[in-house]
Parts: structure tokens; C-alpha cells; sequence
């Protein structure tokens, strides 16, 4: 998925737009920004412009900003790479290429993105294509192990407890097995003088964590409590044991990998089209590979087991690579169920998925361009003493 980059976002101002969407003049274009751990070369940028009968038109109308951690956008000033604004200078598609190089990709990856700037040069034209041609240091199993253990860190339980107050309190400490996720707010609501639940008394999160509520709440009160909380999450292999004893508790089990039959064939080219840089890299197709995986939620009632692993089924649908930005398709094998462990209290939800990713571990061969070809011919008569075929290379 080399052109994971696609132009999604059009800057904000509605004059520089037509009837039918496309930019009039100088209009910014925002990419998704993509995190890709694994980055370590901008190699080139191709771009299609073409004008509205569909003919191709010159990479001149196109300038872009590129950023490399998500943040600052960066542009070629003739030296080095220096921070721009949206509406400052951006780089031509022959001095991005010439010097992309130059790009100093940090050693945790980057958060990649591009803005883009058509320029309309008496002319109408639409951007029909934008690759970015990039190089990872890409271990396909460390990558699907992190994005397994971020997304199942990520996922959210709904988890709802009842408590009586020892003493009146406008502040409750929270002390669960489910860490809660702070950054979301959480529900309370005082059974024992509001039994419909009609006025939820959060009012904040504290350090501890600390629930602060809106007033002061009678001693014996009973509170009902409801948060979203996160367990903690172990990878493992086929075979390997886990204690699930030590709830909340999420396993991801990989059952093994497998090439797919259905695989890219063929060699595929990535270009880089400077004013002297001039080269392009030949490789195999990246191989469709093909994980097996079960995912299992365990806890201590069966409606916290079973909310667990349905928030979990709905997190692992979408899957994106954290090395390569590249998005994953899962297929759910199975619906998610669920066991009991008899005389244990632990309760466990499970499903089955097939996840398939590319494998981009293949070496290239690089070349660089023909530049020009000059045919030099005599003058006169017939004399051609001088014919000549002038081949440079950049």
C-alpha cells in the first residue's frame, strides 16, 4: 500500500472552489497524517495532473508541504528543509524529489503527511493521482504483535459498580480492576434520593483516580457508578500459557501465518524525478499473508465478559499497520461467544478473525533514468559523417 496517502481534506476557503468541487486556484489539499514506525526513506512523489477533458498537464501547476512528525509542515528553501505555513511557500514536485532525500526520518518513524497547492496557470486542473514512494525496515510479526496490543489496549469496557458511602463525600476514590480511561467521562447517580437515575453527579476526573462530584452526598447514600475501563492485555503464541486468573484480563492469541493464494505477481517501480535525481527502484510484489487469531476478554461477571468482547470485536473490524500506515482486513471467523470456567467465578468471551496484511520484505534493484536522447544529424547533401545518439543518464 504504497500510496497510503491519499488526499482527503480541501483547505477552507469556499471562493477558491468551483460548482463542481475542483480547486479554481492555489487551493491547499491536506492528507491524512500517517503514523508509520517503520519509515526510514522518502524516496520520491509522483503526481497526475490532468485538465477537465482528463488530458495529462505538467507537474508545475502542484507544489507541496510535507511533515514528518505531524506537526510541522516543511518546505525546501534551496538549503534544508524548513517549517512553512499553509499559506507560505510550498516545493515543487522536481525540487521535492531532488531533495527528499534530505528528509531526516526520526529512529521511531513518522507521522507522514503532505499539503498540496494546485495552481491553475491560465488553465482549469484536478489532481487524479498522488503516490508518495516510501522505504520501511518492516518485520511483518513485531507489527501485527504492537497494532494486536494496541488495539485491544485501546478497546473500552463498560463497567458499571454500586457502592454505599461511608461518610458524605463530594468526591469518591475509585479503586477497580478495570483501569479507567480519564479522558472520558464517566456517570453517577445517587440510588438511594434519585432511584430514576435522572441527574448525573460527575463533575470530573481527580488523581487516584478520584471521581469529583457535582455536591456533597449523604453518608449510607448507594452510588451507582459507570466508566469506561481498559484491562490488561498479554500476546500470545498458539501454545503458550496465560494465567487468566489475574482478571480483567484480554489475550489475543496468535494460531499461526500463512501466504494466502491469492498474492500480488509481478514487479512493481517506484520513481524519483529531480532535476538530477533521476532513479527508480524495482521490486517483487509484496506477498499477501494471512493471520489466524482468537481474541478472549475474561472477567469476573458474565455481562462485563461479554460487553468486553463485543467492544473488542468492533475495534479489531478496522486495523491499521503502526509500521507502515497500511490498513489490515479482518474477517470474523465466528461471533463472539462466551464460557464460564466452572468454579473459578471467571467468566470468558471469545472470537475467532482472519487478518490479512501485505509483507513488504522484498529487496529492490535501483537504476537510474534516462535524462535525454539527442540525435545529431549532418547538414547538406547527403553527408552524415556526424550522426551521432547522445545518451545521458541522471
Amino acid at each position: 500500500m504504497r500510496d497510503a496517502l491519499r488526499l482527503r481534506q480541501t483547505g477552507g476557503d469556499p471562493p477558491l472552489f468551483g460548482f463542481g468541487g475542483h480547486p479554481v486556484d492555489e487551493a491547499p489539499f491536506t492528507s491524512p497524517v500517517v503514523r508509520m514506525t517503520a519509515l526510514t526513506e522518502v524516496f520520491g512523489l509522483a503526481v497526475l495532473v490532468v485538465d477537465p477533458t482528463g488530458g495529462t498537464l505538467p507537474d508545475d501547476h502542484l507544489s507541496v508541504q510535507v511533515t514528518i512528525d505531524g506537526e510541522t509542515y516543511l518546505t525546501w528553501d534551496g538549503v534544508e528543509w524548513v517549517a512553512a505555513e499553509v499559506d507560505g511557500d510550498y516545493t515543487s514536485v522536481i525540487d521535492f524529489n531532488e531533495n527528499c532525500a534530505a528528509l531526516a526520518i526520526p529512529d521511531t518513524g513518522a507521522l507522514l503527511g503532505f499539503r498540496v497547492r494546485l495552481e491553475a496557470l491560465g488553465l482549469d486542473p484536478r489532481l487524479a493521482g498522488f503516490t508518495p514512494f516510501l522505504e520501511w525496515d518492516h518485520t511483518l510479526l513485531l507489527d501485527w504483535m504492537t497494532l494486536a496490543k494496541e488495539t485491544a489496549t485501546a478497546s473500552a469496557v463498560s463497567v458499571e459498580r454500586r457502592t454505599q458511602l461511608g461518610a458524605a463525600t463530594d468526591a469518591y476514590a475509585l479503586t477497580d480492576t478495570y483501569a479507567p480511561d480519564t479522558d472520558l467521562p464517566a456517570k453517577v447517580f445517587n440510588l438511594t434520593t434519585d432511584p430514576a437515575r435522572a441527574t448525573n453527579l460527575f463533575e470530573s476526573w481527580g488523581a487516584g483516580p478520584v471521581l469529583n462530584l457535582t455536591e456533597v452526598q449523604d453518608a449510607d447514600s448507594v452510588l451507582m457508578i459507570r466508566f469506561s475501563g481498559q484491562a490488561r492485555v498479554t500476546i500470545a503464541q498458539r501454545d503458550e500459557l496465560v494465567d487468566i486468573t489475574q482478571i480483567p484480563h484480554t489475550i489475543v492469541r496468535l494460531q499461526g501465518t500463512e501466504e494466502t493464494d491469492v498474492q500480488h505477481i509481478g514487479r512493481m517501480t517506484d520513481f524519483k524525478f529531480g532535476a538530477t535525481q533521476r532513479r527508480a527502484r524495482e521490486r517483487f510484489q509484496p506477498l499477501a499473508k494471512k493471520f489466524r487469531v482468537s481474541v478472549e476478554h475474561w472477567s469476573a461477571s458474565p455481562k462485563e465478559s461479554l460487553t468486553g468482547i463485543k467492544a473488542l470485536r468492533r475495534a479489531f473490524e478496522v486495523l491499521r499497520s503502526p509500521q507502515t500506515g497500511a490498513t489490515w482486513r479482518m474477517r470474523i471467523v465466528d461471533s463472539p461467544n462466551q464460557e464460564v470456567r466452572q468454579g473459578d467465578g471467571i467468566f470468558g468471551g471469545t472470537f475467532m478473525a482472519e487478518v490479512y496484511a501485505l509483507d513488504f520484505d522484498a529487496p529492490y534493484t535501483e537504476v537510474p533514468l534516462v535524462r535525454s536522447i539527442s540525435i545529431l544529424h549532418g547538414t547538406g547533401g547527403r553527408t552524415r559523417s556526424n550522426e551521432s545518439i547522445v545518451i545521458s543518464a541522471g
